[in-house]
């Protein structure tokens, strides 16, 4: 993640979500969970990292579980942010190593500083990123091989429909979180958090 112009460094994302941890936010990730022969994700290393940030306040589940009758009930792009329900990001681009762009677009990032750092600067069409275990390494040569730029539409937006969103996640979280029979807490929304028709029901 990245703020001001330049991935990595204190603007990353697990470093957020760990400072706003110890302040006491409760933060619930549902991250998606690849079939491992076919994507090198990691998300149960994802998960062991940001289970590891704070040991009450941070929640995570990895869904789904592949098996043939469930190939049609998942979302691999749906990107939700969701802040005390006043607060909504949605978009379609991997929260990620190597998605961080900016809107000029650069191919190469040779001089220091990087604006793209490490696992960052990446294209996949030239090498695939490898262990992400191992963030701080070079998969490509910054001198000769371009990375590969992104371009994606996301929303940010308050009001009613904020509330939707917020509802849409917290079905999810509780599906999925009963369907796993794991020891995580529904999710019980505040009323202001149930959309309109929700309410009625």
């Amino acid at each position: 993640g990245c703020v001001g112009g330049t991935a990595g460094g204190e603007q990353r994302l697990d470093l957020l979500l760990k400072r706003k941890a110890e302040e006491g936010v409760q933060i619930y990730v549902m991250l998606f969970k690849e079939i491992s022969f076919a994507l090198g994700m990691r998300s149960a290393w994802v998960k062991a990292r940001l289970t590891a940030l704070h040991p009450t306040n941070v929640h995570v589940i990895r869904d789904p579980d592949f098996i043939v009758r469930n190939l049609g009930r998942w979302s691999h792009h749906e990107k939700l942010l969701v802040i005390d329900a006043e607060l909504a990001f949605v978009g379609g681009i991997d929260l990620a190593y190597g998605r961080y762009d900016t809107p000029a677009h650069p191919l190469f990032d040779a001089q220091e500083p990087h604006t793209f750092p490490h696992l960052d600067y990446q294209n996949q069409r030239i090498a695939t990123l490898g262990d992400v275990r191992r963030p701080a390494r070079q998969v490509l040569d910054r001198l000769t091989q371009p990375r590969m730029p992104w371009h994606d539409v996301a929303c940010c937006f308050t009001g009613p429909a904020v509330a939707d969103v917020a509802w849409h996640f917290v079905q999810r979280w509780n599906y999925h979180s009963h369907d796993k029979n794991n020891d995580q807490r529904p999710l019980v929304p505040a009323e202001r958090m149930r959309p309109r028709h929700a309410r009625r029901l």
